[in-house]
C-alpha cells in the first residue's frame, strides 16, 4: 500500500510517470487504494 502512495507522490512532485511493481496476490490487493487515488487525480503511473 505504501509503495503505491510513494509512487503517486513521486509522480506528482517530479512531473514524470512513476513505476509501481506489485505482486499478483496480496501486493495488488493492498496497492489498489493508492492506485485508485492516483487514477482519480490523473497522475501518470505505470503498474506492472
Amino acid at each position: 500500500m505504501h509503495a503505491a502512495h510513494m509512487a503517486d507522490a513521486f509522480a506528482r512532485l517530479s512531473g514524470r510517470p512513476a513505476l509501481l511493481t506489485v505482486d499478483a496476490a496480496a501486493g495488488l490487493v493492498n496497492a489498489v487504494a493508492g492506485i485508485q487515488v492516483a487514477y482519480e487525480a490523473q497522475v501518470p503511473m505505470i503498474v506492472t
